[in-house]
Formats: structure tokens, C-alpha cells, sequence
């Protein structure tokens, strides 16, 4: 990649994706540009241009900012692939998890800091600037936006950071002038010298350690039987089966090489959805979504990976299935809703299926026709979300006993419902 440009200002509404665009407009003259969109909540970015690639998170909800970082490293790894020459990040206003995720994963880009004439976007301006001036990201420059007599007229650069303007955008409608400035700026940006762009993969460690499979077949008898990388814990594991078969519900041995890899290429951390009873004692919704860190340093686990979720505790690799982002995004789509930081639970009528795809094989087509038969008489009562899941797993369980008083049983606290209770006995 020739160059990585960082449009910033710690004030919203000042026009960063609007500079955003006209740099990469600018730089789809020269090669392939990319625009890295982290206003991960509201992304704003629409511009048509083959040469110009966008870059969205699927998920447009509030993320950690473990989440972040993966989100850039994704797209820079997608940039990579994509051949791609320039890459313009759009960032969000004020201070928040991008900038921490970006320090930690850039090493080295040029800054562009974006204000209005306005008091209130030059003091937020200065603080975006003293923000980065601390850490290894290198401003460059101003650019004045909403020159004119309606906002203020153009003003002095920011002396005590030494930041000359480079560009100044008046409210001008003829679009060729427009052009002409970011023409300017792009020109301006490419004399400017200073350390190449340059970020941190973090590729994780697939060795971990140095031992060789030669030498864990030479002394496997006296080694601590635990994983120590990828190339000799399949013959460590098969090993163990073979002297004792029971191991083989340990969950230290239920995993392979090859799934070991896949939880590897997610990194730090990853969303994982809960499909098993576990030994959390907190309460937990079948098929939730939670954000969980993979560890590798856990002894019980013997160097395996194990999935810490926070408030909860840790989970095996049996007891989860890893999700993308883009799974998320289409759960969301589909009825999930986010209850709380990197935490999502599905809306009634998908809490049911997923029950149901894990437990039993039955069509979406029946699930939803129960679902809205269901909903045709109650749809429109203000139920509380909780008590109308826990009355469907009721439901699963009356319809393997055969009981009504069961059902009656597990919801005696909600003698409100009694109707709505009649109308499950009904349906089944």
C-alpha cells in the first residue's frame, strides 16, 4: 500500500466523510483506493467509483474495542488482498474505542484534521490533535471546511501544534472548484515526508512452541501430555485415545489440529454462540451470542483453547460455535437484538428455532406458522421478553410429557397470563 491517510476531528457534523470522499475520488485517479468507514454505529460513506472500494462492519452496533481492532486488521488484510494503493479511514467524532484500537493496530499513517470555522469544532479539533500528538500516528495537516459568511470566515492555522492548512472547502455549489481544491490537497499530502505507512498484524504464534513432532515421538513418555503446537498435538492426542479410549469425553481431546487453526485466525477474541448446557452459573439463553477471549494458558485445559466470557466464566470448545461478524449481522437482521455489550439474544419467534435446529429436526415452515397463530390474538400486549421465552422452552416440555399441570406449574408467578397460557395448552 503507497499510503494510509486518517480523517479526523473529535467534533461530529464538521464534513470527515465529505473530505473522506473527495481524497479518494482524488486518489481513484492514481490506483486503487479504499475507504475504511469506522463510524461503526452510523457509517455514512456512499460514493460510486470502481476504483473506489468501501469498507463497512457488518455489525453497525456499539463494539468493543477488541472487536475494533479485528475489524481493522480484517480490512487491512482485505486491502492486501485487493491490491489496493490507498486507504483513507473515515473515523467517528469524539474520543472513543476506534482511536485506542487504531493506535494499537497502525504504527505509522498521515493524520488530515477536519473543523469549521466554529469555536466549539476548533477547541474538539485541538483535542484530537493533542490526543495523537501523544502516540506514533503523524499529523499533517488542517483542512477548513464551511468557509463562507453563513459560518465564519477562514482562520488562523493551529500555531501551537505547528499544523499549516492545507486546504480550505467553501460552501461553493459548482463542483469543479470542489475538485480543484482536493486536487490540491492530494498534492499537498503527497510531498509531505514523513515515515511510510506501516501497521502491526499481530499474527498470533503458531508455534507457541518450538518443540518438533521428532522430538515429542522421541521422548513422548516423559513430556507433560498437553498441546504445545500444532504439528505434534494431533500425534499427542491420538496417542492418549489410544492408551486410554475413555479421554475421549475429556474435552482437552475432543479437539483437533485443525479446529485449533480456525480458533487461531480470530485472534484475540470472536463471538461465539452458546448451544450447550454449561457449567455457568449465571442465567443464559439457549443460542445467545456473546463476545468471548480465547485463551491458551489455562492449565485445565492442557494449552488448549478455552472461551472466556466475561461475568461468566469459561467455556469449552464443545459447548460453543464460533460465529463471523457477518453471521452476527444476519442474526440481527433476522430478530436478534444486542441487551448489552457484546451480548445478543434472539427475538421469540428465532430463540424457538434454534432450539429446535439443535434439538430437533423440524422445518422453519411449521415454527413460523405456530409463531404467528400464536401472535394472531396476544401480539399486540406488552409481554416481558424473558417470561415469553421461558414459556416456550415450557412448551418444548410439555409436549414431551403430555402435561398441562407442568406447564401450570412453571408459570404459577404469572397468573396474568392466563389467557396466554390457555392458548399454548391449544397449540398443543
Amino acid at each position: 500500500m503507497k499510503d494510509c491517510i486518517i480523517v479526523q476531528s473529535a467534533k461530529g457534523g464538521v464534513g470527515k466523510s465529505t473530505v473522506s470522499e473527495g481524497l479518494a475520488k482524488q486518489y481513484a485517479k492514481k490506483g486503487n483506493v479504499a475507504i475504511l468507514d469506522l463510524d461503526i454505529s452510523t457509517p455514512n460513506i456512499n460514493i460510486y467509483n470502481d476504483n473506489i472500494r468501501i469498507i463497512n462492519s457488518p455489525i453497525t452496533q456499539n463494539l468493543s474495542k477488541t472487536r475494533i481492532k479485528k475489524f481493522i486488521r480484517d480490512a487491512l488484510k482485505e486491502c492486501r488482498e485487493q491490491e489496493i494503493d490507498y486507504l483513507i479511514i473515515d473515523t467517528p467524532p469524539t474520543i472513543n474505542d476506534s482511536y485506542f484500537a487504531i493506535n494499537e493496530v497502525i504504527l505509522y499513517a498521515k493524520i488530515l484534521f477536519v473543523t469549521t470555522p466554529s469555536k466549539n469544532a476548533i477547541n474538539d479539533t485541538a483535542i484530537g490533535i493533542r490526543f495523537f500528538a501523544r502516540n506514533k500516528l503523524i499529523p499533517i495537516g488542517i483542512v477548513q471546511n464551511m468557509i463562507g459568511e453563513h459560518f465564519g470566515k477562514e482562520f488562523d492555522s493551529f500555531e501551537e501544534f505547528n499544523l499549516p492548512t492545507i486546504g480550505i472547502l467553501k460552501l461553493e455549489k459548482d463542483q469543479k472548484k470542489l475538485e480543484n481544491v482536493f486536487e490540491k490537497i492530494v498534492k499537498t499530502i503527497d510531498n509531505i515526508d514523513c515515515k511510510p505507512f506501516k501497521y502491526n498484524e499481530e499474527v498470533f504464534n503458531l508455534v507457541m512452541n518450538n518443540i518438533t513432532l521428532k522430538e515429542v515421538k522421541a521422548s513422548y513418555i516423559d513430556l507433560p501430555k498437553k498441546f504445545y503446537n500444532l504439528e505434534t498435538w494431533d500425534y499427542i492426542r491420538e496417542k492418549e485415545l489410544e492408551k486410554i479410549p475413555y479421554k475421549l469425553n475429556d474435552p482437552v481431546y475432543n479437539i483437533t489440529s485443525d479446529e485449533i487453526k480456525n480458533i487461531i485466525s480470530y485472534g484475540e477474541s470472536c463471538y461465539v454462540r452458546l448451544i450447550k448446557e454449561s457449567s455457568l452459573k449465571q442465567r443464559t439463553y439457549f443460542g445467545e451470542i456473546r463476545e468471548a477471549k480465547i485463551i491458551y494458558d489455562n492449565s485445565v485445559s492442557k494449552g488448549t483453547p478455552m472461551f472466556l466470557i466475561e461475568d461468566l466464566g469459561y467455556l469449552w470448545y464443545h459447548e460453543i460455535a464460533i460465529i463471523d461478524d457477518k453471521e452476527l449481522a444476519m442474526n440481527i437482521k433476522e430478530g436478534m437484538f444486542q441487551i448489552s455489550q457484546g451480548r445478543y439474544i434472539f427475538n421469540l419467534s428465532y430463540t424457538v428455532h434454534l432450539k429446535r435446529m439443535f434439538d430437533r429436526q423440524f422445518t422453519i415452515e411449521r415454527e413460523y406458522k405456530m409463531i404467528q397463530d400464536f401472535f394472531k390474538d396476544f401480539g399486540t400486549m406488552d409481554i416481558d421478553h424473558e417470561y415469553m421465552i421461558g414459556m416456550y422452552c415450557s412448551l418444548e416440555e410439555v409436549k414431551e410429557e403430555h402435561t398441562e399441570e407442568n406447564l401450570w406449574s412453571n408459570l404459577e408467578d404469572y397468573p396474568e397470563h392466563k389467557e396466554i397460557v390457555k392458548k399454548i395448552i391449544e397449540l398443543i
